[in-house]
This record gives C-alpha cells, structure tokens and sequence, in this order.
C-alpha cells in the first residue's frame, strides 16, 4: 500500500521526500528564546485539542477573563517560518508540496519530520514559536480590539476532541435539563389553587426569578458608575 500512495503522489508532483531538505533541517537546533520582537507568552494558560497520538500539532488556544465579564482570546498558530527562510532546500521542498497528506496507510508531512513532528509543532511542556492572533470582547460578546504578534509559547495541556466534545455535550444537555425545571416549576406554581403557592397573582418562582433579575440590575449599575 506504502508503494502505491508514493507511485500516485509522484504521479502528482508531490515530493515524499528531499534529501537536501532532510539535511537542512538535521542541522537545525532546537533554541526557542523571546527576543525584542517575540513576546514572551510561555506563562499563558495554553492548552490545544488535539487526537491523544498526534505529533504534528499546529494550533493552541487561550481564554484570560477580563472586568465587566469580558474576555481576552488567544490563539497560537505554530510559527514555521521561525526556521524556514525563503529560498532554503525546506522553502522550495514545501512549496512544492504545499500540505501534508494523510493517507491510510502513511502521513506525507509537507515539511520534514524534523520540523513537522518537533521544531515547528507545538507539543505539551515544549518551548516554541508561534504567530499570536489576540482578541478583546466586552461582555456583550462585542470585539472591541485585536492584535497579531510572534511569541514564544508553551502547550501546557493537551485536551483529545473527543473528551472535549463530551463535555460540550454534557454541559449543553446540563443547561436543556436547568431550563425544563424551571419551565415546569413555573407551570406548576401558576397552576396551583393554593394561595401559599401565590401571591398577588404572582407565583413564588417568578417572584424569585424578579428578585434575582433585580439584584443583578443594581450590581451592573454600580459597576457602570451608577448609570
């Protein structure tokens, strides 16, 4: 099979492998220091999400919560050009690839493993490069500012997407389930003859739900300076 995936990726101009290219990056060595112009963002609570057996991991992401319930997002794109300069064997190798490819048998990175599994990728407790997209939101959801730097960063956790996307599920069923208690409760409570159960026309649960809304209104007022 191994056989066949090279004859049909030859047959497309795809370079499996390049012997300068495999030269070059051996005798890159692995120094990843901030300087002047590479922030220095290894203490940020990095994590990415990833397959438990990927080695080639290319994203990572980061949530600091901000005043007023706004958040500050990161996300960290690995920085290949920290170690790939144009014109070298490894710039010409990738461009002629231009992707990686996963076949069923084999992975074809576009760069050599060196870089793709190592250098470039960015693995748990690892120091290394990456391009920073920072995003502001205020606590509407609104962006209200935005920057693209390089950093040197440090993956402190790596989440598998399926254990991910259980707890996004758990948490959205968690959330459905909350919101049908409350929607019985408060049929139960305008149904009930019982006048303990009303008061005023007004069912207890509602009454409580007000009393809720309005605690949080004044809180938010004075927050605003009272506005």
């Amino acid at each position: 099979m191994r056989a066949v995936a090279l004859r049909v990726l030859a047959e497309n101009g795809f370079e499996a492998r390049s012997k300068p290219a495999d030269e070059e990056a051996a005798r890159l060595e692995d120094h990843v220091t901030p300087s002047k112009d590479v922030r220095d963002m290894r203490e940020v609570a990095w994590s990415s999400i990833d397959n438990e057996t990927s080695r080639d991991l290319d994203q990572i992401e980061a949530l600091e919560e901000t005043k007023g319930g706004g958040a500050k997002i990161f996300v960290g794109i690995a920085d290949v050009d920290a170690f790939v300069r144009t014109g070298t064997a490894l710039d010409k190798h990738a461009s002629r690839n231009t992707t990686s490819l996963y076949t069923g048998t084999d992975i074809f990175p576009m760069l050599p493993e060196r870089l793709s599994t190592d250098l470039t990728s960015l693995l748990p407790d690892r120091d290394r490069y990456a391009v920073v997209t920072e995003v502001i939101v205020d606590g509407e959801g609104n962006v209200t500012s935005g920057d693209v730097y390089r950093a040197v960063v440090r993956n402190h956790q790596r989440e598998p997407g399926r254990r991910v996307g259980r707890h996004r599920l758990l948490r959205r069923l968690g959330s459905e389930r909350e919101q049908s208690r409350r929607r019985l409760r408060h049929d139960a409570d305008a149904r009930s003859p019982d006048p303990r159960r009303r008061r005023d026309g007004v069912s207890p649960h509602a009454r409580r739900e007000g009393a809720d809304w309005h605690v949080q209104h004044q809180h938010r007022r004075a927050d605003d300076g009272g506005r």
